[in-house]
């Protein structure tokens, strides 16, 4: 790593193994299809997106992300999972590179259909709002009270944070590290499925356990765990299409001024902090040292909802190569033996530009008599 070479990108680099040390394995739903197929013909039934996005998001499969988080959910709350996972894309596919007044506008209807799902949405409104109502009608009508104000809460710090990431958009402003994760743990959205979380367990836990500061810091660290995830595994996808500047790799390469594998370097050290830090609250909580007892049953419920936090962790990195979303059918391999080929090599760049060139001078000959 040099700084001289940070400018310039190589045609390979290597992921870290990032949970090389983590001891709750791969788990998923019996169910990992069936939920999928009948959230998929609800969100498509819609028609927000063009055929073509349609197509990249089944390659995405969010019904393997949900199966991979929530394996002992009920066939109900797998599918208000993956019914909400849908939901996320269809959010980032309609406030992504859009002006800041319209991501206002569709954070503000989905937000207002959480609050309202037994209203009628107004007359000419954006999709948006209805595809929330329903869901959130649906989805909450086997909820607690306490959970659906949970959510309620998450969902809301979510959508506030789609609407910062526009503001930067808009201002191109590049965070520091600190900046970034600060922001995008709410951005990543993984908040409100651990209140679908507490339901897939069967669980209401009480606001002074959630509360805990605790339970807040596994909750943190779950996340960044997460979200420094999402960012090593699609940075090569942003990258290529010129929309990596919200991510974690981008931001530690300009701070720092190192090249690509440099910040896989940070990526890793961090993600190693958030592990340990986990792993020693958790085990704090487990001893109860300084963590209260609060009766043997929610006692038994919190450790419960650890695992969940953990198994939500291991299944969102086995998702991210399980799917095509990032490394298309090579996701697998890449898992195993990490490198990832940011450019193609030469003698293929070539054969493709020759192949176009080929192909515009035979058109045009068909067309103009060339």
């Amino acid at each position: 790593m040099t700084c001289a070479d940070a400018s310039k990108p190589p045609s390979h680099f290597y992921l870290p193994h990032t949970l090389h040390n983590w001891p709750w394995p791969r788990t998923i739903h019996e169910d990992a299809t069936g939920c999928q197929a009948e959230s998929r013909a609800w969100i498509t039934s819609f028609n927000v997106f063009p055929s073509s996005f349609q197509r990249v998001l089944d390659k995405t499969n969010p019904g393997l992300l949900c199966a991979l988080t929530a394996p002992h959910a009920s066939l109900f709350t797998l599918r208000s999972c993956t019914d909400l996972m849908h939901i996320a894309f269809v959010i980032d596919g309609h406030t992504d590179n859009q002006p800041l007044d319209v991501v206002v506008a569709r954070c503000h209807e989905s937000m207002d259909a959480i609050l309202h799902p037994h209203q009628p949405r107004p007359v000419g409104e954006h999709i948006m709002g209805e595809i929330n109502r329903q869901y959130w009608e649906r989805a909450s009508s086997e909820m607690p009270p306490l959970l659906i104000k949970r959510f309620e809460k998450t969902w809301r710090g979510y959508l506030d944070s789609v609407v910062t990431q526009a503001e930067h958009r808009d201002k191109q402003y590049i965070c520091s590290p600190k900046e970034y994760i600060d922001a995008r743990r709410e951005n990543v959205g993984a908040y409100p499925f651990y209140v679908l979380l507490e339901k897939s367990l069967g669980i209401c836990l009480p606001d002074e356990v959630v509360d805990h500061p605790y339970i807040k810091a596994l909750e943190t660290g779950a996340t960044d765990m997460i979200l420094l995830g999402n960012d090593m595994c699609s940075y090569k996808k942003e990258f290529l299409s010129d929309d990596a500047d919200y991510n974690y790799i981008t931001v530690v390469k300009k701070h720092y001024n190192v090249d690509i594998q440099g910040a896989y370097d940070i990526l890793f050290t961090t993600h190693d902090e958030a592990v340990e830090n986990f792993l020693s609250v958790a085990e704090k909580v487990r001893n109860k040292d300084g963590f209260p007892s609060f009766g043997e049953i929610v006692d038994q419920q919190i450790l419960d909802y650890i695992d969940g936090l953990a198994i939500w962790v291991r299944g969102n990195d086995e998702w991210s190569f399980g799917t095509e979303r990032y490394f298309g059918k090579e996701g697998l391999d890449v898992q195993r033996h990490r490198k990832v080929v940011l450019q193609p090599p030469a003698e293929t760049q070539n054969h493709t530009r020759r192949w176009v060139i080929g192909w515009f001078v035979e058109i045009c000959s068909s067309l103009f008599g060339y």
